[in-house]
Protein backbone atom coordinates (compact mmCIF):
# COMPACT_ATOMS: atom_id res chain seq x y z
CA UNK A 1 0.00 0.00 0.00
CA UNK A 2 2.99 2.37 0.41
CA UNK A 3 4.11 1.54 -2.75
CA UNK A 4 1.11 2.76 -4.21
CA UNK A 5 0.38 5.62 -2.59
CA UNK A 6 3.69 6.79 -3.59
CA UNK A 7 2.66 6.10 -6.90
CA UNK A 8 -0.23 8.16 -6.93
CA UNK A 9 1.76 10.85 -5.13
CA UNK A 10 3.88 10.47 -8.15
CA UNK A 11 1.24 10.56 -11.06
CA UNK A 12 0.06 14.48 -8.73
CA UNK A 13 3.64 15.56 -9.24
CA UNK A 14 3.58 14.97 -13.53
CA UNK A 15 0.26 17.02 -13.74
CA UNK A 16 2.15 20.24 -13.04
CA UNK A 17 2.62 21.89 -16.61
CA UNK A 18 5.28 24.41 -16.57
CA UNK A 19 3.82 28.19 -16.87
CA UNK A 20 7.44 29.98 -18.13
CA UNK A 21 7.11 32.37 -20.79
CA UNK A 22 9.15 31.46 -23.68
CA UNK A 23 12.16 33.49 -24.76
CA UNK A 24 11.34 36.67 -25.97
CA UNK A 25 8.16 37.06 -23.96
CA UNK A 26 7.54 40.21 -22.50
CA UNK A 27 10.25 41.87 -24.73
CA UNK A 28 8.76 45.06 -26.81
CA UNK A 29 11.49 45.08 -29.59
CA UNK A 30 10.04 45.30 -32.71
CA UNK A 31 10.91 42.71 -35.49
CA UNK A 32 11.23 43.39 -39.63
CA UNK A 33 10.26 40.36 -41.01
CA UNK A 34 10.39 39.66 -45.08
CA UNK A 35 8.75 37.28 -47.40
CA UNK A 36 10.27 33.58 -47.17
CA UNK A 37 10.30 33.26 -50.77
CA UNK A 38 10.66 35.12 -53.87
CA UNK A 39 7.32 34.09 -55.45
CA UNK A 40 3.67 35.10 -55.87
CA UNK A 41 0.82 34.54 -53.48
CA UNK A 42 -1.59 32.12 -54.58
CA UNK A 43 -3.97 32.10 -51.76
CA UNK A 44 -4.11 35.45 -49.28
CA UNK A 45 -4.87 35.54 -45.89
CA UNK A 46 -8.40 34.75 -44.94
CA UNK A 47 -10.30 34.68 -42.20
CA UNK A 48 -13.27 31.49 -41.37
CA UNK A 49 -16.80 33.42 -41.01
CA UNK A 50 -17.42 30.74 -38.68
CA UNK A 51 -15.19 28.55 -36.72
CA UNK A 52 -15.14 25.65 -39.18
CA UNK A 53 -16.11 27.56 -42.28
CA UNK A 54 -13.39 27.92 -45.00
CA UNK A 55 -10.41 30.16 -44.17
CA UNK A 56 -6.77 30.58 -44.77
CA UNK A 57 -5.21 31.56 -41.67
CA UNK A 58 -1.68 32.52 -43.61
CA UNK A 59 -0.13 32.56 -46.78
CA UNK A 60 0.01 30.21 -49.58
CA UNK A 61 3.13 30.64 -51.99
CA UNK A 62 2.91 29.90 -55.99
CA UNK A 63 6.66 27.72 -55.29
CA UNK A 64 8.16 25.31 -57.69
CA UNK A 65 9.35 22.07 -55.74
CA UNK A 66 12.71 23.15 -54.52
CA UNK A 67 12.55 26.06 -53.85
CA UNK A 68 14.78 27.52 -50.89
CA UNK A 69 12.54 28.96 -47.82
CA UNK A 70 14.13 31.44 -45.96
CA UNK A 71 13.26 32.86 -42.85
CA UNK A 72 11.27 35.79 -42.15
CA UNK A 73 13.10 36.36 -39.37
CA UNK A 74 15.75 36.32 -37.01
CA UNK A 75 14.42 33.76 -33.94
CA UNK A 76 14.85 30.09 -32.57
CA UNK A 77 13.61 26.97 -34.28
CA UNK A 78 11.09 25.65 -31.54
CA UNK A 79 9.56 22.77 -33.85
CA UNK A 80 11.13 20.91 -37.07
CA UNK A 81 9.50 17.72 -37.82
CA UNK A 82 6.67 15.45 -39.37
CA UNK A 83 3.09 16.43 -38.24
CA UNK A 84 0.39 14.48 -39.68
CA UNK A 85 2.73 12.84 -42.59
CA UNK A 86 4.25 16.52 -43.34
CA UNK A 87 6.93 18.71 -42.20
CA UNK A 88 6.27 21.60 -40.62
CA UNK A 89 9.14 24.00 -38.66
CA UNK A 90 8.67 26.49 -36.36
CA UNK A 91 10.55 29.90 -35.15
CA UNK A 92 9.76 32.15 -32.33
CA UNK A 93 10.90 35.31 -32.77
CA UNK A 94 12.04 37.75 -30.20
CA UNK A 95 8.84 39.76 -30.16
CA UNK A 96 7.33 36.38 -29.05
CA UNK A 97 5.57 35.84 -32.18
CA UNK A 98 5.65 32.37 -34.10
CA UNK A 99 6.03 31.76 -38.19
CA UNK A 100 5.49 28.55 -39.28
CA UNK A 101 6.81 26.86 -42.62
CA UNK A 102 4.35 23.89 -43.43
CA UNK A 103 4.19 21.38 -46.18
CA UNK A 104 8.01 21.60 -47.44
CA UNK A 105 9.65 18.91 -49.02
CA UNK A 106 13.00 18.85 -46.79
CA UNK A 107 14.17 20.60 -43.50
CA UNK A 108 17.61 22.39 -42.79
CA UNK A 109 17.40 23.51 -39.22
CA UNK A 110 17.58 22.08 -35.58
CA UNK A 111 15.10 22.34 -32.74
CA UNK A 112 16.92 25.17 -30.34
CA UNK A 113 19.15 26.49 -33.39
CA UNK A 114 19.02 30.31 -33.74
CA UNK A 115 18.87 31.56 -37.44
CA UNK A 116 18.53 34.96 -38.68
CA UNK A 117 16.48 36.79 -41.21
CA UNK A 118 16.87 35.31 -45.05
CA UNK A 119 18.88 31.83 -43.92
CA UNK A 120 17.25 28.99 -45.80
CA UNK A 121 15.62 26.98 -43.18
CA UNK A 122 13.38 24.74 -45.56
CA UNK A 123 13.28 23.85 -49.13
CA UNK A 124 9.34 23.85 -50.83
CA UNK A 125 7.88 20.60 -51.97
CA UNK A 126 4.60 20.56 -54.46
CA UNK A 127 3.23 23.81 -52.12
CA UNK A 128 4.21 26.00 -49.58
CA UNK A 129 2.17 27.80 -46.54
CA UNK A 130 3.49 30.29 -44.24
CA UNK A 131 1.96 30.70 -40.64
CA UNK A 132 2.13 33.49 -38.45
CA UNK A 133 0.65 33.42 -34.45
CA UNK A 134 0.97 35.73 -31.56
CA UNK A 135 -0.26 33.38 -28.76
CA UNK A 136 -3.54 31.47 -30.45
CA UNK A 137 -4.03 34.35 -32.67
CA UNK A 138 -3.50 33.79 -36.42
CA UNK A 139 -1.87 36.73 -37.91
CA UNK A 140 -1.80 38.03 -41.73
CA UNK A 141 1.67 37.50 -42.84
CA UNK A 142 1.78 40.08 -45.43
CA UNK A 143 1.26 42.80 -43.16
CA UNK A 144 4.53 42.18 -41.13
CA UNK A 145 6.69 42.59 -44.20
CA UNK A 146 8.30 45.52 -45.41
CA UNK A 147 7.28 47.77 -42.31
CA UNK A 148 7.63 47.53 -38.60
CA UNK A 149 4.70 45.85 -36.41
CA UNK A 150 4.58 46.51 -33.19
CA UNK A 151 2.37 44.32 -30.48
CA UNK A 152 2.61 45.05 -26.83
CA UNK A 153 3.69 41.67 -25.14
CA UNK A 154 1.84 41.11 -21.69
CA UNK A 155 1.87 36.78 -21.29
CA UNK A 156 2.25 34.29 -23.67
CA UNK A 157 -0.04 31.99 -22.64
CA UNK A 158 0.98 29.77 -25.73
CA UNK A 159 1.15 26.15 -24.41
CA UNK A 160 3.57 23.23 -23.97
CA UNK A 161 7.40 25.17 -23.93
CA UNK A 162 9.98 22.28 -23.87
CA UNK A 163 9.21 19.45 -20.77
CA UNK A 164 11.43 20.98 -17.92
CA UNK A 165 13.80 18.60 -15.93
CA UNK A 166 11.15 17.78 -13.52
CA UNK A 167 8.61 16.82 -15.90
CA UNK A 168 10.86 14.44 -17.58
CA UNK A 169 12.09 13.19 -14.73
CA UNK A 170 7.99 12.80 -13.52
CA UNK A 171 7.48 10.97 -17.29
CA UNK A 172 10.33 8.50 -16.44
CA UNK A 173 9.03 7.65 -12.99
CA UNK A 174 5.79 7.36 -14.10
CA UNK A 175 6.72 5.18 -17.47
CA UNK A 176 8.42 2.67 -14.99
CA UNK A 177 5.36 2.83 -13.03
CA UNK A 178 3.11 2.24 -16.30
CA UNK A 179 5.48 -1.07 -16.61
CA UNK A 180 5.28 -2.26 -13.10
CA UNK A 181 1.28 -1.84 -13.34
CA UNK A 182 0.50 -3.77 -17.28
CA UNK A 183 3.52 -6.43 -16.71
CA UNK A 184 1.83 -8.97 -15.30
CA UNK A 185 -0.70 -9.25 -17.28
CA UNK A 186 0.63 -8.54 -20.58
CA UNK A 187 2.69 -11.20 -19.35
CA UNK A 188 -0.01 -13.78 -19.18
CA UNK A 189 -1.41 -12.68 -22.63
CA UNK A 190 2.26 -13.54 -23.91
CA UNK A 191 1.30 -17.08 -22.20
CA UNK A 192 -2.30 -17.35 -22.63
CA UNK A 193 -3.49 -14.77 -24.80
CA UNK A 194 -5.94 -15.94 -27.39
CA UNK A 195 -7.14 -18.77 -25.17
CA UNK A 196 -9.76 -19.18 -22.73
CA UNK A 197 -7.75 -19.03 -19.49
CA UNK A 198 -6.15 -15.92 -21.58
CA UNK A 199 -9.64 -14.35 -20.33
CA UNK A 200 -9.83 -15.59 -16.94
CA UNK A 201 -6.36 -14.74 -16.08
CA UNK A 202 -6.81 -11.14 -17.43
CA UNK A 203 -9.76 -10.70 -15.09
CA UNK A 204 -7.70 -12.18 -12.26
CA UNK A 205 -4.91 -9.96 -12.36
CA UNK A 206 -7.01 -6.81 -12.86
CA UNK A 207 -9.17 -7.59 -10.05
CA UNK A 208 -6.59 -8.90 -7.67
CA UNK A 209 -4.16 -5.67 -8.21
CA UNK A 210 -6.93 -3.07 -7.55
CA UNK A 211 -8.07 -2.54 -10.96
CA UNK A 212 -9.24 0.52 -10.31
CA UNK A 213 -6.41 2.09 -8.53
CA UNK A 214 -3.85 1.19 -11.03
CA UNK A 215 -6.12 1.90 -13.99
CA UNK A 216 -6.51 4.96 -12.24
CA UNK A 217 -3.15 5.85 -12.02
CA UNK A 218 -2.73 5.13 -15.76
CA UNK A 219 -5.53 7.53 -16.87
CA UNK A 220 -3.56 10.28 -15.19
CA UNK A 221 -0.22 9.05 -16.59
CA UNK A 222 -2.09 9.73 -20.45
CA UNK A 223 -3.70 12.97 -19.24
CA UNK A 224 -0.22 14.10 -17.84
CA UNK A 225 1.72 13.11 -21.65
CA UNK A 226 -1.11 14.97 -23.34
CA UNK A 227 -0.80 18.44 -21.28
CA UNK A 228 2.60 18.42 -22.76
CA UNK A 229 1.12 18.02 -26.52
CA UNK A 230 -2.58 19.29 -26.06
CA UNK A 231 -3.98 22.43 -27.79
CA UNK A 232 -5.38 24.76 -25.84
CA UNK A 233 -9.56 24.91 -25.82
CA UNK A 234 -9.24 28.94 -27.42
CA UNK A 235 -7.10 27.77 -30.23
CA UNK A 236 -9.52 27.41 -33.47
CA UNK A 237 -9.36 24.17 -35.42
CA UNK A 238 -7.33 25.74 -38.60
CA UNK A 239 -8.95 25.27 -41.87
CA UNK A 240 -7.93 22.48 -44.74
CA UNK A 241 -5.20 23.63 -46.18
CA UNK A 242 -5.86 20.78 -49.21
CA UNK A 243 -8.77 19.25 -50.51
CA UNK A 244 -9.73 16.55 -48.09
CA UNK A 245 -11.29 13.06 -48.79
CA UNK A 246 -13.01 11.50 -45.63
CA UNK A 247 -13.66 7.74 -45.11
CA UNK A 248 -16.60 6.48 -42.53
CA UNK A 249 -16.00 3.59 -40.98
CA UNK A 250 -19.21 2.05 -39.41
CA UNK A 251 -19.30 -0.12 -36.04
CA UNK A 252 -20.71 -3.12 -34.60
CA UNK A 253 -24.26 -3.66 -35.97
CA UNK A 254 -24.50 -1.22 -38.07
CA UNK A 255 -25.53 -1.34 -42.10
CA UNK A 256 -25.67 0.46 -45.43
CA UNK A 257 -28.78 2.72 -44.25
CA UNK A 258 -27.67 2.94 -40.54
CA UNK A 259 -24.34 3.39 -38.46
CA UNK A 260 -23.49 6.03 -35.57
CA UNK A 261 -20.56 7.31 -38.13
CA UNK A 262 -23.04 8.90 -40.02
CA UNK A 263 -23.34 11.58 -37.50
CA UNK A 264 -19.71 13.11 -37.56
CA UNK A 265 -20.48 16.88 -39.18
CA UNK A 266 -18.06 16.67 -42.19
CA UNK A 267 -19.14 19.75 -43.18
CA UNK A 268 -17.95 21.64 -40.31
CA UNK A 269 -14.59 19.74 -41.15
CA UNK A 270 -14.24 21.71 -44.15
CA UNK A 271 -15.21 18.09 -46.19
CA UNK A 272 -17.01 18.81 -49.39
CA UNK A 273 -20.47 16.42 -49.67
CA UNK A 274 -18.39 14.69 -52.58
CA UNK A 275 -15.57 13.64 -51.20
CA UNK A 276 -17.29 12.33 -48.52
CA UNK A 277 -16.94 7.84 -48.43
CA UNK A 278 -18.69 4.90 -46.29
CA UNK A 279 -16.82 1.87 -46.29
CA UNK A 280 -19.11 -1.49 -47.09
CA UNK A 281 -18.01 -4.55 -45.41
CA UNK A 282 -18.88 -6.03 -48.29
CA UNK A 283 -16.22 -4.06 -49.70
CA UNK A 284 -15.83 -0.75 -51.68
CA UNK A 285 -18.02 2.36 -50.40
CA UNK A 286 -21.19 3.00 -50.07
CA UNK A 287 -23.32 3.84 -52.98
CA UNK A 288 -24.52 6.79 -51.13
CA UNK A 289 -23.10 7.66 -47.46
CA UNK A 290 -25.60 6.04 -45.10
CA UNK A 291 -28.45 7.39 -47.13
CA UNK A 292 -28.02 10.98 -46.70
CA UNK A 293 -27.29 13.84 -49.59
CA UNK A 294 -23.17 13.15 -48.82
CA UNK A 295 -21.23 11.23 -51.58
CA UNK A 296 -18.99 11.24 -54.90
CA UNK A 297 -20.94 12.42 -57.85
CA UNK A 298 -21.27 9.14 -60.51
CA UNK A 299 -19.30 10.42 -63.11
CA UNK A 300 -16.27 11.46 -60.67
CA UNK A 301 -13.14 9.35 -60.07
CA UNK A 302 -14.39 8.69 -56.44
CA UNK A 303 -17.64 7.80 -57.79
CA UNK A 304 -15.82 4.97 -60.23
CA UNK A 305 -15.02 3.21 -57.23
CA UNK A 306 -17.24 -0.18 -57.18
CA UNK A 307 -20.15 0.50 -54.11
CA UNK A 308 -22.36 -2.15 -52.31
CA UNK A 309 -24.08 -2.51 -49.34
CA UNK A 310 -24.02 -4.32 -45.85
CA UNK A 311 -26.07 -5.42 -43.11
CA UNK A 312 -25.55 -5.99 -39.62
CA UNK A 313 -24.23 -9.28 -39.91
CA UNK A 314 -21.35 -8.23 -42.25
CA UNK A 315 -19.89 -6.44 -39.51
CA UNK A 316 -19.04 -9.71 -37.42
CA UNK A 317 -16.93 -11.24 -40.34
CA UNK A 318 -13.15 -11.87 -39.20
CA UNK A 319 -12.10 -7.93 -38.70
CA UNK A 320 -8.71 -9.36 -40.84
CA UNK A 321 -11.22 -9.89 -43.61
CA UNK A 322 -12.62 -6.43 -43.38
CA UNK A 323 -9.78 -4.70 -42.47
CA UNK A 324 -7.88 -6.22 -46.30
CA UNK A 325 -11.45 -4.46 -48.14
CA UNK A 326 -11.24 -0.95 -46.08
CA UNK A 327 -6.83 -1.08 -47.31
CA UNK A 328 -8.41 -1.98 -50.82
CA UNK A 329 -11.13 1.20 -50.59
CA UNK A 330 -7.93 3.56 -48.60
CA UNK A 331 -6.01 2.71 -51.93
CA UNK A 332 -8.64 3.34 -54.39
CA UNK A 333 -9.53 6.75 -52.84
CA UNK A 334 -5.82 7.71 -52.71
CA UNK A 335 -5.62 6.58 -56.37
CA UNK A 336 -8.39 8.66 -57.58
CA UNK A 337 -7.53 11.90 -55.72
CA UNK A 338 -4.12 12.27 -55.55
CA UNK A 339 -4.21 15.58 -54.68
CA UNK A 340 -6.10 15.28 -51.71
CA UNK A 341 -5.23 13.94 -48.17
CA UNK A 342 -6.69 10.92 -46.92
CA UNK A 343 -8.63 11.12 -43.34
CA UNK A 344 -10.74 7.81 -41.71
CA UNK A 345 -12.82 8.72 -39.15
CA UNK A 346 -14.19 5.37 -37.12
CA UNK A 347 -16.46 3.94 -34.92
CA UNK A 348 -16.60 1.28 -32.23
CA UNK A 349 -15.66 -2.03 -33.88
CA UNK A 350 -14.37 0.23 -36.96
CA UNK A 351 -11.48 1.76 -35.10
CA UNK A 352 -10.20 -2.19 -34.86
CA UNK A 353 -10.74 -2.22 -38.57
CA UNK A 354 -9.21 0.94 -39.70
CA UNK A 355 -5.82 0.05 -37.23
CA UNK A 356 -5.39 -3.07 -38.89
CA UNK A 357 -5.90 -1.56 -42.38
CA UNK A 358 -3.55 0.97 -41.35
CA UNK A 359 -1.21 -2.50 -41.09
CA UNK A 360 -1.75 -4.24 -43.92
CA UNK A 361 -1.05 -1.35 -46.14
CA UNK A 362 2.04 -0.97 -43.89
CA UNK A 363 3.24 -3.87 -45.24
CA UNK A 364 2.20 -3.75 -48.62
CA UNK A 365 3.90 -0.07 -49.02
CA UNK A 366 7.09 0.28 -46.21
CA UNK A 367 8.43 2.81 -49.17
CA UNK A 368 6.12 6.14 -49.28
CA UNK A 369 3.93 5.49 -46.95
CA UNK A 370 0.18 4.42 -47.02
CA UNK A 371 -1.52 7.56 -48.45
CA UNK A 372 -3.33 7.84 -45.50
CA UNK A 373 -2.89 11.26 -43.37
CA UNK A 374 -5.17 10.79 -40.25
CA UNK A 375 -7.26 7.75 -38.62
CA UNK A 376 -9.82 8.86 -35.69
CA UNK A 377 -10.93 6.38 -33.99
CA UNK A 378 -14.41 7.24 -31.75
CA UNK A 379 -15.40 4.94 -28.80
CA UNK A 380 -13.28 2.03 -30.01
CA UNK A 381 -12.23 -0.85 -28.32
CA UNK A 382 -8.37 -0.64 -29.17
CA UNK A 383 -7.39 -2.40 -26.44
CA UNK A 384 -9.79 -4.96 -26.42
CA UNK A 385 -14.22 -4.70 -24.93
CA UNK A 386 -15.38 -5.70 -21.66
CA UNK A 387 -18.51 -7.73 -23.39
CA UNK A 388 -16.48 -9.60 -25.40
CA UNK A 389 -14.18 -11.00 -22.42
CA UNK A 390 -17.34 -11.76 -21.17
CA UNK A 391 -18.78 -13.68 -24.11
CA UNK A 392 -15.24 -15.60 -24.52
CA UNK A 393 -15.80 -16.88 -20.60
CA UNK A 394 -19.45 -17.49 -20.72
CA UNK A 395 -18.40 -20.14 -23.50
CA UNK A 396 -16.10 -22.25 -22.22
CA UNK A 397 -19.34 -23.74 -20.64
CA UNK A 398 -22.72 -25.31 -22.18
CA UNK A 399 -24.85 -23.66 -20.00
CA UNK A 400 -22.64 -20.26 -20.75
CA UNK A 401 -23.42 -20.90 -24.14
CA UNK A 402 -27.32 -20.60 -23.97
CA UNK A 403 -26.94 -17.42 -21.72
CA UNK A 404 -24.60 -16.00 -24.46
CA UNK A 405 -26.67 -16.74 -27.35
CA UNK A 406 -29.81 -15.27 -25.54
CA UNK A 407 -27.56 -11.96 -24.74
CA UNK A 408 -26.79 -11.91 -28.84
CA UNK A 409 -30.51 -12.63 -29.63
CA UNK A 410 -31.94 -10.10 -27.05
CA UNK A 411 -29.36 -7.60 -28.84
CA UNK A 412 -30.10 -8.21 -32.68
CA UNK A 413 -26.56 -8.73 -32.48
CA UNK A 414 -25.42 -11.57 -35.29
CA UNK A 415 -22.67 -14.05 -34.14
CA UNK A 416 -19.27 -14.19 -35.78
CA UNK A 417 -15.69 -13.93 -35.57
CA UNK A 418 -15.17 -10.44 -35.06
CA UNK A 419 -16.66 -11.22 -31.70
CA UNK A 420 -13.95 -12.89 -30.22
CA UNK A 421 -10.97 -11.26 -31.91
CA UNK A 422 -12.17 -8.06 -29.94
CA UNK A 423 -11.78 -10.01 -26.47
CA UNK A 424 -9.14 -8.70 -24.25
CA UNK A 425 -6.10 -10.11 -24.87
CA UNK A 426 -6.86 -11.56 -28.40
CA UNK A 427 -3.39 -11.69 -30.80
CA UNK A 428 -5.26 -9.81 -33.38
CA UNK A 429 -5.49 -6.77 -30.83
CA UNK A 430 -1.24 -7.22 -30.05
CA UNK A 431 0.30 -4.11 -31.57
CA UNK A 432 -2.63 -2.28 -32.56
CA UNK A 433 -1.66 0.89 -31.31
CA UNK A 434 2.34 0.52 -33.42
CA UNK A 435 2.65 3.79 -35.12
CA UNK A 436 2.55 4.00 -38.75
CA UNK A 437 4.76 6.54 -40.66
CA UNK A 438 2.97 9.73 -41.78
CA UNK A 439 0.04 8.80 -40.31
CA UNK A 440 -1.96 10.72 -37.09
CA UNK A 441 -4.05 8.50 -34.87
CA UNK A 442 -6.63 10.11 -32.50
CA UNK A 443 -9.03 7.36 -29.98
CA UNK A 444 -11.53 9.55 -28.52
CA UNK A 445 -13.90 8.33 -26.19
CA UNK A 446 -16.79 9.10 -23.62
CA UNK A 447 -16.20 9.53 -20.33
CA UNK A 448 -19.57 7.58 -19.26
CA UNK A 449 -19.64 5.17 -21.95
CA UNK A 450 -20.58 1.52 -21.12
CA UNK A 451 -20.26 -0.19 -24.12
CA UNK A 452 -16.50 0.92 -24.71
CA UNK A 453 -14.93 2.29 -21.12
CA UNK A 454 -12.91 4.57 -22.17
CA UNK A 455 -9.66 1.98 -20.81
CA UNK A 456 -10.71 0.18 -23.52
CA UNK A 457 -10.03 3.12 -25.65
CA UNK A 458 -6.04 3.83 -24.73
CA UNK A 459 -3.21 1.95 -26.28
CA UNK A 460 0.32 2.60 -26.55
CA UNK A 461 1.41 4.49 -29.40
CA UNK A 462 -2.16 6.08 -30.09
CA UNK A 463 -2.85 10.01 -28.88
CA UNK A 464 -6.08 10.03 -26.27
CA UNK A 465 -8.63 12.09 -25.65
CA UNK A 466 -11.69 11.58 -23.48
CA UNK A 467 -14.94 13.90 -23.95
CA UNK A 468 -17.62 14.51 -21.08
CA UNK A 469 -20.14 12.79 -23.60
CA UNK A 470 -23.97 11.74 -22.61
CA UNK A 471 -23.92 10.37 -19.12
CA UNK A 472 -26.66 7.33 -20.23
CA UNK A 473 -25.95 4.10 -20.82
CA UNK A 474 -26.76 4.27 -24.61
CA UNK A 475 -26.82 7.35 -25.94
CA UNK A 476 -22.94 8.41 -24.81
CA UNK A 477 -21.29 5.58 -26.70
CA UNK A 478 -23.32 6.29 -30.16
CA UNK A 479 -23.94 10.04 -29.64
CA UNK A 480 -19.93 10.30 -29.53
CA UNK A 481 -19.47 10.79 -33.72
CA UNK A 482 -21.58 13.55 -33.42
CA UNK A 483 -20.04 15.27 -29.83
CA UNK A 484 -16.11 14.84 -31.28
CA UNK A 485 -15.83 17.32 -34.25
CA UNK A 486 -13.55 19.39 -33.17
CA UNK A 487 -11.21 16.31 -31.77
CA UNK A 488 -11.84 15.57 -34.99
CA UNK A 489 -10.55 18.37 -36.95
CA UNK A 490 -7.39 18.61 -34.61
CA UNK A 491 -6.66 15.33 -35.48
CA UNK A 492 -6.81 16.19 -39.29
CA UNK A 493 -4.53 19.32 -38.75
CA UNK A 494 -2.26 17.34 -36.77
CA UNK A 495 -2.31 19.14 -33.25
CA UNK A 496 -2.93 17.54 -30.25
CA UNK A 497 -5.72 16.34 -28.27
CA UNK A 498 -7.92 19.53 -26.38
CA UNK A 499 -6.78 20.03 -22.80
CA UNK A 500 -8.32 19.67 -20.17
CA UNK A 501 -7.90 20.82 -16.42
CA UNK A 502 -7.48 18.62 -13.36
CA UNK A 503 -11.14 17.61 -12.55
CA UNK A 504 -11.80 15.97 -15.88
CA UNK A 505 -8.67 14.47 -15.72
CA UNK A 506 -9.64 12.84 -12.25
CA UNK A 507 -13.00 11.89 -13.57
CA UNK A 508 -11.66 10.43 -16.72
CA UNK A 509 -9.35 8.40 -14.83
CA UNK A 510 -11.35 7.12 -12.17
CA UNK A 511 -15.22 6.64 -13.88
CA UNK A 512 -14.75 4.47 -16.82
CA UNK A 513 -12.57 2.61 -14.60
CA UNK A 514 -15.31 2.26 -12.44
CA UNK A 515 -17.21 0.95 -15.28
CA UNK A 516 -14.57 -1.68 -16.86
CA UNK A 517 -13.87 -3.08 -13.24
CA UNK A 518 -17.78 -3.58 -12.98
CA UNK A 519 -18.37 -5.33 -16.20
CA UNK A 520 -15.21 -7.56 -15.41
CA UNK A 521 -16.90 -8.48 -12.33
CA UNK A 522 -20.23 -9.72 -13.35
CA UNK A 523 -18.85 -11.38 -16.71
CA UNK A 524 -16.41 -13.18 -14.58
CA UNK A 525 -19.76 -14.04 -11.98
CA UNK A 526 -22.02 -14.37 -14.54
CA UNK A 527 -19.27 -17.44 -16.43
CA UNK A 528 -18.77 -18.74 -13.40
CA UNK A 529 -22.38 -19.30 -12.61
CA UNK A 530 -23.04 -20.51 -15.71
CA UNK A 531 -20.61 -23.38 -15.44
CA UNK A 532 -21.55 -24.47 -11.95
CA UNK A 533 -25.40 -24.46 -12.97
CA UNK A 534 -24.66 -27.71 -14.88
CA UNK A 535 -21.25 -26.73 -17.25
Amino acid sequence: MAFRALATLLAWSCLVVSTAAPAGAGETDPVDYEPPVNRPVSDPFREPETPFGPANRGLEYDTEPGDTIYAIGGGEVVFAGLVGGTRHITVLHPDGLRSSYSMVATIDALVGQRVVQGQAIATAGEWFHLGVRDGSTYLDPALLFNRVLEIPRLVDFEKTPRPSRWEQAGLFALSALEGWITWPSEASMQVLGGTPLGGVAHLYLEISRGAVLSGAVLGFIDWARNRLDCTAEGVPVPSPGRRKVVVLVGGLGSSGSEASVSEVDTRALGVADEDVLAFSYEGGRLPDTFGDDRGPAADSALGQIPATGYEPGDTTESIDESAAALAQLLAAAGAAAPDAEIHVVAHSLGGVVSMRALQLMAQNAPVGGTGVTSVVTLGSPLAGADAATALSLLRLSTNGRVVADIALDTLDLPDGPALGELAEGSPLLEGIGEPVEGVQVTSVAARFDPVVPATATRVSGVDTVTLPGTPSPVGSHSDLPGQATREIGLAQAGLGPSCSGVIDGFLDAVVPELISTTEDITGAVAAAGAARSGG
